[in-house]
């Protein structure tokens, strides 16, 4: 039985969640209301908290990532006192809004149980059908399967909010009953067909992560993972005799009416960023030279703020990644599910500007889950792999 306080926090928690997909709605995203709608329920969880832990800071239990970021806004604090370039870098507030979603996690941690974790988890998926139906209806309905014109600018961030609910969707709810999981593979689809007509190419690579990981843990059974390497090879050597419908396939979803032969346009102007990083560089290897936007948080880190500040940027980033690797001797459905969410984000450190510390809250649940195992490891049940993989054979 939960008391009244843990009651508040669970019941703020969720609310906080859902209000935090929600906010990247078209509708507060081009109004400037994101932060509006999202971060006072992360406040007043993260207050209560605060009071409830005698005010300790528990820095310590994140004292690497925290020491990169205070060195990091040091530095970026005196090089914007000489340079403007400098001040008007995104990567600043972005990695402090992680590492306030990381600060929540750590204090509410200790206050929640692991079923507080599976509600976030289904506000966060339900929140994300309202975001789907509204991108859906708003950006896609009536348009041809066969276009090859991006329709919807936020494409990339949306689609890794997606991501994320499909991963929570496939690995926390498990469906004992026909109703739940006509639901489910319902849902499920129609993230997976928003995720394709979005044509996020880096997203895409992310789900291919996403699937290889359940294959190789184990999560599928061996009978259905037969299946499946069946219906794979079909598909493609379908694919291979006709050729026709590869190429409409590759040009709609892959190359989006780009020509083939032009990599770079392929990589929306990737390849030619890689390739000039020493040019754009300009010897300032050091100290960087400031506000230099690159679609890569490699680059851009390394080039605002040169290499050695860039470099503990980019190891930052990482440490999610790290961390959920280091969990997943449990072997539980917990520590896949945040080691899935892991790499999915970090993958994206490759692709864009600001993964996986945003832009703006899109990556909370990355940040919140940290801070939630780092501050209290017993979220993280060492049987539950095995007694998921039982429940779902046996449904």
């Amino acid at each position: 039985m939960l008391s009244k306080r843990e009651r508040f926090i669970e019941i703020v928690v969720v609310a906080a969640t859902v209000l935090s997909v929600l906010s990247q709605l078209p509708f507060f995203v081009s109004n400037g209301m994101t932060s509006v709608l999202s971060i006072p329920g992360w406040i007043i969880v993260l207050g209560y908290c605060f009071y409830l832990n005698r005010f300790k800071m528990h820095l310590k239990k994140a004292k690497k990532i925290y020491t990169i970021y205070f060195v990091f806004m040091g530095y970026f604090l005196i090089m914007s006192a000489f340079n403007s370039r400098y001040a008007s870098s995104q990567l600043p507030y972005n990695i402090s809004v992680a590492m306030f979603m990381l600060f929540v996690g750590i204090q509410v941690g200790p206050h929640i149980r692991r079923e507080t974790v599976r509600y976030m988890a289904l506000g966060y998926v339900i929140a994300t059908a309202v975001l789907c139906a509204y991108v859906y209806l708003q950006f896609f309905r009536g348009v041809s399967i066969n276009s090859t014109v991006y329709e919807y600018d936020e494409k990339n961030s949306t689609s890794l909010i997606i991501l994320t609910a499909v991963i929570f969707l496939m690995l926390f709810f498990i469906g004992k009953n026909p109703k739940h999981k006509v639901i489910k593979y319902g849902s499920l689809v129609f993230f997976c067909v928003l995720i394709l007509i979005m044509r996020s190419r880096a997203t895409y690579i992310s789900c291919a992560i996403f699937f290889v990981i359940l294959l190789l843990n184990g999560y599928i059974s061996k009978k259905m993972r037969k299946y499946l390497m069946y219906i794979a090879v079909a598909a493609v050597v379908y694919l291979l005799i006709n050729q026709e419908l590869l190429n409409k396939l590759l040009d709609m979803y892959v190359f989006a009416g780009r020509s083939s032969s032009d990599i770079d346009a392929l990589s929306s102007g990737r390849l030619v960023e890689w390739q000039h990083f020493f040019d754009d560089m300009d010897g300032k290897w050091l100290l960087g030279q400031g506000r230099q936007k690159r679609e890569s948080l490699i680059l851009t880190a390394l080039l605002e703020f040169g290499i050695p500040i860039g470099s503990a940027v980019i190891a930052a980033a990482c440490i999610p990644l790290y961390k959920s690797i280091k969990l997943l001797k449990n072997e539980s459905i917990d520590a896949l599910i945040f080691f899935s969410i892991a790499i999915t984000y970090t993958v994206n450190l490759i692709f864009e500007q600001l993964a996986p510390f945003g832009p703006g809250v899109k990556c909370f649940m990355l940040w919140i889950l940290l801070g939630f195992y780092l501050s209290n490891p017993d979220l993280i049940e060492d049987d539950l792999f095995e007694r998921y993989i039982l429940n779902a054979s046996e449904d």
